[in-house]
């Protein structure tokens, strides 16, 4: 049978790949409602979804309705667009592995603990697993003073760096080595406004500063940590394997990261990124 795979694929195959799209979909969205942390990886499973329906469906657009070659140009979009996710993220799921890395914390004098949601008041898993990290640097160094960053989310009941206080200082951290930060709505912000309390405390120059955050989050934290003149040393909360989606939102986080070092600004707030 001569022609592309395009060309070759029959009616019969479309449909049945579309509706098999069709009902993916469906059953995505009814997750959305059941699960908790899995929002962004839910969309992004139902946009692979939605490309490879209207990929399949493309492939049968009847000669006469290919104007200008509109459809063959949209079907190798969508073929472009999977080839490049596929080899960035290789590239960037080896430079999240290879950063994740822990650093060595000893003599640190200051943690900067990045937030990650509540449940209500209560910390977020991922949270608990970066508070737990946080709780460790900081009893291997009684004179280091902590950083909490985070401000207060959609269906959060207090900021995220006022519950981080409150589960540090339950498992014995005195108050007097907690510092919030309550206005950031992502990372960006988190480091940022954590550098600036550094700055008002009378902190000039580079300083060598535990970063705590999760072992998929390590690499762009660190970056954001070098750019406002910090000396970032790991110390990453190590996620579960039932984790694994959050490096798929993180490649997109970090591809949002160097867009923005070309000088254009994009406002993530919204995405917590």
């Amino acid at each position: 049978m001569k022609g592309s795979f395009a060309e070759r694929i029959s009616a019969k195959t479309a449909l049945v790949v579309i509706a098999a799209c069709g009902a993916g979909i469906l059953t995505l969205f009814v997750l959305d409602f059941v699960t908790y942390g899995l929002a962004f990886i839910l969309f992004f499973l139902r946009f692979i979804l939605f490309a490879t329906a209207l990929y399949f469906g493309l492939c049968r657009v009847p000669k006469e309705a290919r104007l200008f070659g509109v459809a063959r140009f949209i079907r190798r979009g969508i073929v472009f667009c999977g080839l490049f996710f596929l080899i960035t993220f290789g590239i960037l799921l080896s430079l999240m592995i290879w950063d994740s890395t822990p650093g060595d914390t000893n003599g640190v004098e200051y943690v900067i603990v990045a937030g990650a949601g509540l449940r209500g008041s209560e910390p977020s898993p991922i949270l608990r697993q970066r508070l737990e990290r946080a709780l460790v640097v900081l009893e291997e160094n009684p004179d280091a003073v902590a950083i909490l960053t985070g401000g207060k989310g959609k269906r959060e009941d207090i900021t995220e760096a006022e519950a981080m206080k409150i589960y540090l200082v339950n498992r014995g951290i005195s108050e007097d080595r907690l510092l919030k930060e309550e206005a950031s709505r992502d990372t960006a912000e988190n480091i940022a406004n954590a550098t600036q309390i550094l700055r008002e405390k009378g902190v000039e120059g580079p300083v060598k500063t535990a970063v705590v955050t999760s072992d998929f989050h390590m690499f762009r934290s660190k970056r954001l940590a070098e750019r406002n003149g910090l000396i970032p040393v790991a110390a990453p909360a190590q996620c579960s394997p039932a984790q694994w989606h959050y490096y798929f939102r993180e490649y997109f986080s970090i591809l949002i990261y160097v867009i923005e070092l070309t000088g254009l600004t994009l406002d993530t707030s919204a995405l917590g990124l």
